[in-house]
């Protein structure tokens, strides 16, 4: 019993470690980074007028002291007591100038969080190689019930906060070590249903339980990682402080802002791994035939050269699916390797739509059929049946080492 347990464990973790493996060489392909840099850009555009919305709610109820004392204490111990209330000071302010321009100020406050909202479903949706199924308006409704719905529960949050506080005093949180483990439980908490929300609801696709958990397990760990060392770092940067002055806090929260959108990108790109498989090592049920995953592939290759030829710009996916008769998912991971093959490469950033990446002379049939079929080397026969799949791929693609796209396409 206990070595079953055991070995179920250990095959979990090398699955684990497998799924994050080609979730970081799959970061490169979906431009995690880039998309995270966007994110910091839009986060610092949005920061203040989704403080100064919230602000206006606070207000209006009452508890605008104890989430301006949240925002301080959280922005102390992340960055350290300068560097916090240095922050404090710039969100404090910023809100208060917001605040003067009163409702056609506020309704663009608004606006630029759904906006902030928009981007962050974009991106993503483009790391799990979906579209938006709703419509633009939609959208727009859906993410201002949201802010309005997230603005009402942060206001009965701190109002219950408050009873708590006046009711049971002497066990407040935020006093003496209890407190502290119980404010590290509940924002963990917090952290955790975010990111699962987020990659359980957001993808347009149904997406399994356990493969957001694993995500958003993943992400909650690397956040309080992430925050641990910065916070070990930050009073080390004295240097920084230096030169910039009070401006370093900026640069070190930039900084921050970076990197945990890096880490809920990075595991967004791990739960779709974990969900679609597109590594191709693990395939429930029986996979289609060899030969025809041969001509899908060629044919695919063929109907984005000659579009591209013929002077009429990227083939989209969606009229590969059309011509082809091949589905979506089977598609995405054709280009994926295609991609890492350096044959073809997406010209948007959602990833829809595809031209050559090389000359078309300088793509044979025979590297078709190693990106879709594999390759044995000498070094990887070890067995009978390892023999016979190198000499049927080496007869398979000895002919075809010669034939390229460009040949192909004179034929047709």
């Amino acid at each position: 019993m206990k070595s079953n347990i055991f070995h179920g464990f250990t095959q979990w973790w090398a699955d684990y470690l497998k799924v994050a493996l080609t979730a970081f060489r799959g970061m490169g392909r979906d431009n995690v980074m880039m998309i995270s840099s966007g994110m910091v850009y839009s986060t610092l555009i949005a920061l203040i007028p989704c403080l100064t919305f919230l602000v206006a709610f606070l207000s209006v109820f009452g508890v605008l002291q104890p989430f301006m004392d949240f925002i301080t204490e959280f922005l102390v111990d992340v960055f350290g007591s300068d560097t916090g209330h240095q922050l404090a000071d710039y969100i404090s302010l910023f809100s208060s100038n917001a605040m003067s321009l009163g409702v056609v100020g506020l309704v663009s406050f608004i606006i630029t969080g759904i906006l902030l909202v928009d981007k962050i479903y974009v991106s993503i949706n483009q790391i799990f190689h979906t579209r938006p199924s709703t419509g633009a308006m939609r959208r727009f409704s859906s993410f201002l019930t949201f802010l309005i719905v997230l603005a009402f529960l942060i206001v009965a949050s701190f109002a219950l906060q408050t009873m708590v506080r006046n009711t049971f005093s002497r066990i407040a949180i935020g006093h003496g070590p209890p407190g502290s483990m119980g404010r590290l439980l509940s924002s963990s908490f917090v952290i955790w249903l975010f990111l699962f929300l987020l990659y359980k609801a957001v993808p347009a696709a149904k997406i399994r339980t356990s493969s957001a958990s694993i995500g958003a397990i993943t992400g909650l760990v690397a956040l309080l990682i992430a925050t641990s060392i910065l916070q070990g770092v930050t009073g080390m940067m004295v240097s920084y402080s230096v030169i910039y002055g009070s401006l370093a806090s900026v640069f070190i929260a930039l900084l921050y802002l970076y990197v945990c959108w890096f880490i809920i990108f990075f595991s967004a790109e791990m739960v779709y791994i974990h969900q679609f498989r597109p590594d191709k090592t693990i395939i429930i049920g029986h996979t289609r035939p060899p030969v025809m995953q041969v001509a899908e592939a060629v044919n695919m290759l063929l109907l984005i050269a000659q579009k591209y030829r013929s002077g009429d710009g990227a083939m989209s996916l969606k009229e590969l699916m059309r011509r082809l008769g091949v589905p979506s998912a089977t598609l995405v991971s054709y280009l994926a390797d295609f991609e890492d093959a350096k044959m073809v490469m997406a010209v948007n950033t959602r990833r829809s739509s595809f031209v050559p990446a090389r000359p078309l002379d300088q793509i044979t049939v025979k590297d078709v059929i190693v990106v879709v079929c594999g390759s044995v080397t000498s070094d990887d026969v070890e067995t009978l049946g390892d023999a016979v799949a190198m000499d049927f791929l080496d007869k398979g693609t000895r002919d075809t080492a010669s034939i390229t796209i460009e040949n192909l396409l004179e034929r047709l």
